[in-house]
């Protein structure tokens, strides 16, 4: 009993470390750049030495796949999070210019997630880096299909109008992460609220126009 009980100790322990690590590689990314991220200073940020990062892992690349993984894993969490936590179940049956507010709302806070920014950084790394475009493009691919499933699980709503709710997903995404950018350099609180009701009253447009598409396709019957 003893000798499970250290095992499992000790591989807590691995573990707890490892995830400091991420953490490390995660926050130098975000604050020194991803080209500027190297073993040393991913061991100084998470205050171990180099040999112990290099227990864990084979190389540096090694370490940079593990972390955006391991980021990966964390915005899909955080995006899964921000939802459940903030948006109303009456705002994920019906659609109004209040539910959607509070969608928009809910997904600004998560585009303005560190997190965010710092796959952001990997993007932009990765389009002049074959070796991290191989590693970002499949972990992409993957929280895409996270979010996807979990907003098609989360509003059923829009369960029947799948093609409404794709653009209005995709209008939502890349307006978003377009402000979201911006707002690195300057903010302008009063274009970011306009910009924020336009995309909830398109929403309910997209939603209202779904509407009538259904209602033909059944008279047409």
């Amino acid at each position: 009993m003893r000798a499970i009980n250290e095992f499992s100790w000790q591989a807590r322990k691995s573990e707890a470390t490892r995830s400091g690590i991420m953490e490390a590689a995660l926050a130098c990314f975000l604050n020194i750049g991803y080209t500027n991220t190297t073993v040393s200073k991913i061991a100084l940020e998470a205050r171990i030495s180099r040999g112990a990062i290099m227990h864990h892992f084979d190389s540096r690349i090694d370490i940079i796949k593990s972390a955006i993984n391991y980021l990966v894993d964390k915005r899909i969490e955080e995006f899964q999070h921000s939802l459940d936590t903030t948006i109303a179940p009456i705002a994920r049956s019906e659609v109004s210019k209040a539910t959607l507010t509070e969608t928009v709302n809910a997904l600004w806070a998560f585009f303005r997630l560190p997190s965010f920014y710092t796959f952001q950084e990997l993007l932009l790394a990765a389009r002049t880096d074959a070796e991290l475009a191989e590693i970002i493009q499949p972990a992409q691919q993957r929280f895409d299909n996270a979010i996807n499933e979990s907003i098609t699980l989360m509003f059923p709503v829009w369960k029947d109008k799948n093609s409404a709710r794709v653009l209005v997903n995709d209008l939502f995404h890349f307006t978003l992460q377009g402000m979201a950018l911006s707002d690195m350099l300057k903010q302008d609180e009063e274009r970011t609220q306009n910009l924020l009701m336009l995309l909830i009253e398109n929403g309910i447009h997209q939603y209202e126009q779904a509407e009538t598409l259904i209602r033909q396709c059944k008279t047409a019957r």
